[in-house]
């Protein structure tokens, strides 16, 4: 306990000093800057149909980010948040009913832009930014536009170097790390307070040689069917036009199947819990981990934040497919454990 005491402090602090770095390095072209307008839609005519953004200037060529956030009271109305170059071309656009959108592969030139929203309100407007943009249009013929009503915008964006985003992404997936270790140590703790044991030491001699050869074979097959997988979820694109799993969230939803295979074999063939482990400590985890993870699917989708985004799965959805894997493991194990009891009881008589 002492030694993960120890990691967490040294990653706290490697954390505070990133947060001084950031600070130092914010590299914003334009601030944080919100904006709100009432659309009202007649006969699928938005008024007004545009709303002005604020411009800027770079001052020489590079890798830009742009963050966006727009937000809407009702549904039927696309925004679209658009940047124009001194020539009136579309360089960078991002639609939505509602989105949060971090981009830092934007490259641009020193030059004058100009921001703008358009409400869009039907698909053929739709397609005509796409192809102002230079991009490919997806629709799958879901989406229903509003012919009347009134809806209250909320948008907020700002530009600033690629390079200060990335500091800030790098601090977010350093402290979301932290906090993983932390959760990991206050579990460990509680289950052994509670009388389970659980090993994630991965100590020598933990297994058995008739275990490393299961698991072995475990591992085998876990990596064919990521690998099968991944060779699907492009088929399905290319083939089918099936985008759904074109995103880091699709791939984990390949991750989280192959481990479930890892997972079923091992505990099948009794090659899963060490020698530094017994039933209660293994119960009283998977179901923490599967029940923390469960909760927060469950409140982002309570918070309205969408699992689905432009066509594929959103990372909001990647703490749900964590939780019901370990819903999946869970059952399996115990039924192993339980099948196992059986056997022995039934041996002995």
């Amino acid at each position: 306990m002492k030694k993960v005491l120890i990691r967490i402090l040294s990653v706290v602090i490697i954390i505070l000093a990133l947060v001084g770095i950031s600070f130092m390095t914010s590299g914003e072209i334009m601030g944080d800057v919100t904006q709100s307008t009432t659309v009202e839609v007649k006969d699928g005519v938005a008024s007004p149909a545009t709303m002005e953004g604020n411009s800027f200037t770079l001052e020489e060529d590079g890798e830009y980010a742009v963050d966006v956030k727009i937000e809407n009271d009702s549904e039927g109305l696309i925004t679209a948040f658009v940047v124009y170059d001194e020539a009136g071309d579309v360089v960078f656009f991002s639609t939505g009913e509602d989105l949060v959108v971090e981009s830092s592969d934007l490259k641009l030139k020193a030059s004058n832009y100009n921001t703008e929203f358009r409400f869009i309100t039907n698909e053929e407007e739709l397609s005509q930014l796409v192809t102002e943009g230079k991009g490919e249009y997806y629709s799958d013929g879901e989406y229903t536009f509003a012919e009347n009503g009134t809806f209250d915008v909320d948008v907020a964006y700002n530009i600033k170097e690629a390079g200060a985003k990335n500091i800030y992404y790098l601090l977010g997936v350093i402290c979301g790390v932290a906090m993983g270790l932390v959760l990991v140590a206050l579990l460990v703790w509680i289950t052994r307070k509670m009388g389970g044991k659980v090993d994630l030491e991965c100590k020598k001699g933990a297994y058995d040689e008739r275990q490393l050869l299961a698991r072995g074979v475990a591992y085998k097959y876990a990596f064919f069917t990521l690998m099968i997988g991944m060779v699907i979820i492009a088929l399905m694109e290319e083939i089918a036009g099936i985008r759904l799993f074109m995103s880091m969230a699709g791939v984990w939803v390949m991750i989280c199947i192959s481990l479930a295979v890892f997972a079923t074999i091992c505990i099948l063939k009794d090659a899963y819990m060490s020698l530094y482990e017994n039933v209660k400590g293994v119960v009283i985890m998977f179901s923490a981990i599967g029940l923390l993870n469960i909760a927060i699917g469950i409140g982002n989708i309570v918070d309205g934040m969408p699992l689905i985004e432009n066509g594929v799965l959103s990372t909001r959805c990647t703490n749900l497919l964590v939780g019901l894997l370990f819903v999946y493991i869970l059952p399996v194990f115990i039924g192993r454990v339980i099948y196992n009891n059986k056997q022995l009881e039934e041996d002995e008589e």
